[in-house]
């Protein structure tokens, strides 16, 4: 009836085995999932694939989607602007996402953007001629399911009475609206982060989630982790004298009992 949510393998197995070692066992029965992980067991569970018309999930894997965009760079012969503009597989793909996302924010590149969106729609093309999802698509489609199919957003709700989110602060819409499906009248839910250590806004993270998480559930606790066990108090009050600046963020203050020398910032 718990289930815990994060953001990489990782972090994953780390929580399973701290999990299973308070608790003296080998299988504590805790739900850790990824969030593309959760999406996937939503998906997998009785029709709902068949409900979203699909007969199968085929998850394209980094190797493919290279592959895929590769072939699509080469029909268009566009290396060149490609190569004036900066732009390579890695970062087209992540152009790909956001705007599959409604993220993309164009630039000012005429001649980039002209060639972007042959290559998006080429590549798009080629996904859904072989019926070919992401990994992203994944979280996308649970969110659809969840949306279109109030009895199943019921059920799968209904069987946590507690869900936890770790690095709340780098959650992005889709992943937000997931777990705002997921949460229901008779459940909880515990969210941790810092907006101070947000790091993803380029992959379509927004710390407005993390920071209006008390306005979204108004009779939420605000449990405030201060005590840092890894810096000096020197080290603590540089660093703190440079945060506050920001505007957009949820007061804090740092505190520890260690003490070192003063910091030197070294040009």
């Amino acid at each position: 009836e718990i289930l815990a949510v994060t953001f990489t393998n990782k972090a994953v197995r780390e929580i399973r085995d701290r999990v299973n070692s308070a608790l003296f066992t080998s299988y504590s029965g805790v739900i850790v999932n990824t969030f593309h992980q959760l999406s996937k067991n939503i998906l997998d569970k009785d029709d709902n694939l068949h409900k979203l018309g699909f007969d199968n999930l085929k998850i394209i894997d980094d190797v493919g989607r290279e592959k895929y965009l590769t072939n699509v760079i080469k029909k268009y012969d566009c290396y060149d602007i490609l190569n004036r503009n900066d732009k390579d597989e890695k970062t087209l793909l992540m152009d790909i996402n956001a705007k599959r996302n409604n993220r993309y924010v164009p630039s000012d590149k005429e001649e980039y953007e002209e060639v972007f969106e042959k290559i998006y729609n080429g590549y798009i093309f080629i996904l859904d001629f072989n019926r070919y999802i992401d990994l992203d698509d994944m979280v996308n489609l649970a969110v659809k399911l969840l949306k279109e199919f109030p009895e199943e957003r019921k059920e799968i709700s209904s069987a946590f009475k507690y869900i936890f989110v770790d690095e709340y602060q780098d959650i992005n819409k889709e992943q937000y609206q997931l777990i705002s499906l997921l949460k229901s009248e008779n459940n909880n839910i515990l969210v941790v982060g810092d907006e101070d250590q947000a790091i993803y806004s380029w992959r379509g993270s927004n710390t407005k989630y993390f920071q209006d998480f008390k306005k979204q559930y108004e009779n939420c606790e605000v449990i405030k982790l201060e005590r840092n066990y890894r810096s000096t108090k020197e080290i603590l009050d540089l660093s703190d004298k440079f945060i506050k600046q920001n505007k957009n963020r949820i007061d804090k203050t740092l505190r520890t009992e260690l003490k070192g020398v003063r910091p030197e910032i070294l040009c």
